[in-house]
């Protein structure tokens, strides 16, 4: 069972079979109930985690108190990686948004296991830089799109993510607030509201009890992203 969880993160999916079995030997489980913060900006970081089923934010926190999203994480997916490289201090806060099962590998534990193991580290550190080069690609590109065609990328990104099937639709199974969606997008909640209210107007969203949103057409959804220009 464990091992075909670490094949499933993608931190690890160039790791072979028997490297996997000796990762799994300083994996441990941990579960967190939603709405519960894993950890703060700034605490000393220890472990990266993986997520198995759940989801969390990562965030920040502004001088004026205000959050700012960073990123949603799923199943398959990691946080607080860079922990595994260099222990320094948390660059971001991190909370559950449903309740969520985690793998943690500690720092010292992976320095110890990859001494024994170099070919894992090099293997780990590709697929870190495979993730950075991702990540800077889409920063790069969203900084030259406008808030509308940001807020859809979002919308569709969360669903791919997160969505599931119910008779009408797709639920975005988290609480997605104005403010919420406003930090994500780097905008703020007035013009967030405005275009949430235009597309649930166009039929693209629906919101529902908790702040959940129901996406009635996906693929609908996917061609106003592509047609953003529309929004503006």
């Amino acid at each position: 069972m464990l091992l075909n969880e670490l094949a499933q993160i993608s931190l690890f999916e160039k790791l072979d079979a028997d490297e996997l079995s000796g990762l799994s030997t300083i994996v441990r489980r941990r579960s967190f109930p939603a709405d519960t913060v894993v950890f703060f900006e700034g605490d000393q970081s220890d472990s990266l985690y993986a997520i198995v089923t759940g989801a969390t934010k990562v965030y920040t926190t502004e001088d004026d108190g205000s959050e700012k999203v960073l990123a949603t994480v799923g199943p398959g997916e990691i946080f607080g990686e860079y922990s595994l490289i260099d222990g320094q201090p948390r660059s971001a806060a991190v909370a559950t948004l449903e309740p969520t099962e985690v793998l943690c590998i500690s720092h010292m534990d992976f320095r110890r296991f990859v001494t024994s193991a170099p070919e894992v580290l090099w293997k780990v550190l590709e697929s870190l830089t495979a993730r950075m080069r991702r990540q800077n690609n889409e920063i790069t590109e969203l900084s030259f799109r406008d808030v509308p065609y940001r807020l859809l990328r979002v919308l569709v990104r969360l669903t791919e993510k997160h969505g599931k099937s119910n008779p009408d639709g797709l639920v975005i199974a988290l609480s997605l607030t104005p403010a919420t969606l406003a930090g994500m997008v780097g905008s703020n909640v007035e013009r967030v509201s405005r275009l949430m209210h235009r597309f649930q107007g166009d039929g693209l969203v629906r919101p529902l009890e908790g702040s959940r949103l129901l996406v009635p057409d996906f693929v609908a959804l996917k061609r106003a992203l592509e047609f953003e220009t529309d929004w503006s």
